[in-house]
């Protein structure tokens, strides 16, 4: 008897003790519990209540007990599916910051790039308005020659917007799903190394077969710099004075659209190529590397594109092949 009216004023401590904790850390799934365990509860007395014969109950005992296990049960499975519901969202944002990150980790590379790519143009600038000074004062400076002067002044300024409008185009937040040509966004990617690398590795594109695809051109872009930026450290490691990348592209039973990025940069250790894919999983400095890159290109293609990724490694060099369904007539 005396357990039985000690145990109602246990249950309602924990109970209070757990709204309190749902408010004060105003968790919504906490107030959820606490409301669960509240009906439980107040259902659960009527067991000490029925035996110590201060309240009458015509239902058995048993029934109770088993009414509130199956009550409590459900609740927590449907509390539970919410709860993993929110993680995939939580996870998802995640993901999204993580490629995000990934090309905010490239911007000092890029914005370097781009004040390398504006030195020269802005020499050239400097060096035409000098002319037309020259030739203005020595009063030689004819309709013509002037004219040529401001057509050379157009093609430079058109030439520093242009690499402009291409890393802005990269940088873009939106993620606009478009038909567009695979072509397309290999030579855009290779144009963005080209800018920001300055190395003896050649990059080589053949094309085999043209094709659309139904995708983010700039997550697509992302992809592929990925690629071919390990395929260039590789190449870059290995000190080979013949190093090259091959990129191709071809179709498969007008489904699927396989774009294969070669190099011959030594290939990938066996114990290494089972951890690529791992986050903050890197080979380099950290100075030189965060570790995301593959997981990240693992992400995008797989999840957002729904294609795939497949590694080939040798002692010669490494094969990177993507997969992707082709969704546009």
């Amino acid at each position: 008897n005396v357990c039985f009216s000690v145990i109602p004023i246990f249950v309602i401590l924990i109970i209070l003790s757990t709204y309190y904790l749902a408010y004060y850390k105003d968790d919504s799934i906490a107030k959820v519990y606490s409301i669960v365990w509240t009906v439980v509860s107040l259902v659960g007395l009527l067991l000490p209540l029925a035996y110590l014969d201060i309240l009458e109950v015509d239902i058995p005992s048993d029934y109770i007990f088993q009414f509130l296990i199956l009550f409590e049960v459900l609740c927590f499975s449907f509390i539970l599916a919410y709860k993993i519901k929110l993680i995939e969202k939580e996870k998802e944002a995640q993901e999204k910051i993580l490629v995000q990150q990934n090309k905010l980790a490239s911007m000092g590379e890029m914005i370097s790039t781009i004040a390398h790519q504006w030195r020269q143009p802005l020499s050239e600038i400097n060096g035409i308005i000098l002319n037309m000074d020259i030739d203005y004062n020595k009063k030689i400076l004819s309709a013509q020659t002037f004219t040529q002067y401001l057509d050379e002044l157009e093609l430079t300024t058109t030439y520093m917007s242009n690499t402009i409008n291409d890393f802005m185009n990269f940088f873009k937040h939106d993620k606009k799903l478009e038909c567009f040509f695979v072509s397309d966004a290999i030579q855009n990617a290779i144009k963005l190394i080209t800018l920001s690398h300055e190395n003896s590795v050649k990059i080589l594109y053949e094309v085999q077969e043209e094709g659309k695809i139904f995708a983010s051109k700039s997550e697509l872009i992302q992809a592929l710099i990925i690629v071919i930026r390990n395929a260039i450290d590789a190449c870059l490691n290995h000190s080979n004075e013949a190093s090259k990348i091959v990129i191709t592209n071809r179709q498969i039973n007008n489904k699927t659209m396989l774009i294969t990025i070669s190099d011959n940069g030594g290939g990938i250790a066996s114990e290494i190529l089972e951890k690529i894919y791992n986050p903050y999983f890197t080979t380099k400095y950290e100075s030189q590397g965060t570790g995301l890159g593959l997981y990240i290109l693992k992400m995008i293609v797989e999840q957002n594109m729904k294609g795939s990724v497949t590694i080939f490694s040798s002692s010669i060099g490494t094969d990177c092949t993507l997969s992707i369904p082709l969704k546009c007539d």
